[in-house]
C-alpha cells in the first residue's frame, strides 16, 4: 500500500510540473520530438526532444547526425527562458558559453502586438595563431508578435503567430590586460508558432527552418 501511495504522489507531482512548464505555443511534453529541416547557408536535419520535465524547468535535447547536446530551460509564471544560447559553440578557434541570462524567450501569453526582450551574458576564448584571448560580451534579443497567419510546412498547414526578432551581440576581447571592443553584430529573424505544436518555421541569418514532423 505504501509503495502505491508513493507512486501516485510521484505521478501527481510530475503532472503538476508538466502543467506549470507547458505552453500553448511551445508544448513541454516529456518525450515529444520535433524534427526540422534547414536550408540555405546550412542544409541539415535535426531534432529536438523534451526531457527531464519538472515544476521548475526542462531540457531540450538537440540531435543531428554528427552530435547531440542538451539545452536547459527554466519556467515560471512569466514564461519560458532558455538558460543557454543555442547557437553558441566552437568555430575557427572561437569558443563561447552562456554564464547568465535574463528575460523570457517564450512569454506566458501570445497575442498580436505583444513585445518582449531577453538577453545572455557570454564568456569565452579566441585562439588566434597560438595566442589565446579572453572574450566577454552580451547578446540581447527584442521580439514582437506582428501577425496571426497561415503557414505551410512539410508537417502541415497551421495558423501561427508570426514573431519578428532583432538580436544584437556586443563583445570585447582582452588583449594585454585591456578590453578592446569587437565590431557589434546585429541580425533580424522571423519565427512562426502554432498552438499545440510550437515553432513550425523560422527564417534567420540566411537559414530557413521548417517543421518536418512532430512525434508525440
Amino acid at each position: 500500500m505504501k509503495h502505491w501511495a508513493i507512486l501516485l504522489l510521484s505521478i501527481a507531482a510530475f503532472g503538476l510540473g508538466w502543467a506549470k512548464c507547458d505552453h500553448p505555443y511551445y508544448p513541454v511534453r516529456e518525450g515529444w520530438t520535433w524534427t526540422y529541416k534547414q536550408s540555405g547557408q546550412v542544409n541539415e536535419t535535426y531534432s529536438l526532444t523534451v526531457t527531464n520535465v519538472s515544476d521548475q524547468g526542462f531540457t531540450l535535447r538537440y540531435t543531428t547526425k554528427e552530435s547531440s547536446f542538451d539545452l536547459r530551460w527554466r519556467c515560471d509564471a512569466k514564461g519560458l527562458m532558455s538558460l543557454e544560447q543555442a547557437s553558441l559553440g566552437q568555430s575557427q578557434g572561437l569558443k563561447l558559453e552562456t554564464i547568465g541570462s535574463s528575460g523570457v524567450a517564450i512569454p506566458a501569453q501570445f497575442r498580436v502586438g505583444l513585445s518582449w526582450s531577453y538577453s545572455y551574458n557570454l564568456k569565452g576564448s579566441l585562439d588566434s595563431g597560438g595566442q589565446k584571448m579572453t572574450i566577454t560580451g552580451k547578446s540581447n534579443t527584442d521580439a514582437k508578435i506582428v501577425a496571426l497567419e497561415a503557414v505551410r510546412v512539410p508537417a502541415g498547414t497551421y495558423q501561427a503567430f508570426k514573431v519578428e526578432t532583432t538580436t544584437k551581440t556586443e563583445m570585447a576581447m582582452n588583449v594585454g590586460g585591456q578590453n578592446q571592443p569587437m565590431p557589434a553584430q546585429s541580425f533580424a529573424g522571423t519565427a512562426w508558432y502554432a498552438e499545440g505544436v510550437g515553432m513550425v518555421k523560422s527564417v534567420m541569418a540566411g537559414i530557413t527552418t521548417v517543421l518536418v514532423s512532430l512525434k508525440k
